[in-house]
C-alpha cells in the first residue's frame, strides 16, 4: 500500500552479476526474472541485460524469488 505519510520508504536496487565479471555474466545468464511481492505493479520483472538490475521504492521487508536462465 502506498501511504500519505512517505517517512518509511527505501529506495532499493537488484541485480545478478557472476564475480563482478560482465564477460562472464553475459557469456551464461540470458534472462533474470525477479518475483516481487503482490503489492507491486507489475509484480514480475524481467531483465534480459546485463547487469540484470531494476530499482524501486517500497515501505517495508518482502521476500523476493529469483529466476535466471542460463
Amino acid at each position: 500500500p502506498i501511504t500519505k505519510n512517505k517517512v518509511n520508504r527505501h529506495a532499493w536496487t537488484m541485480y545478478v552479476v557472476l564475480n563482478k565479471n560482465k564477460e562472464l555474466t553475459d557469456k551464461f545468464i540470458n534472462k533474470v526474472v525477479y518475483h516481487l511481492d503482490e503489492t507491486f505493479n507489475p509484480d514480475k520483472i524481467t531483465v534480459d541485460e546485463y547487469p540484470f538490475i531494476f530499482r524501486r521504492v517500497g515501505w517495508g521487508t518482502f521476500e523476493l524469488e529469483i529466476e535466471i536462465e542460463f
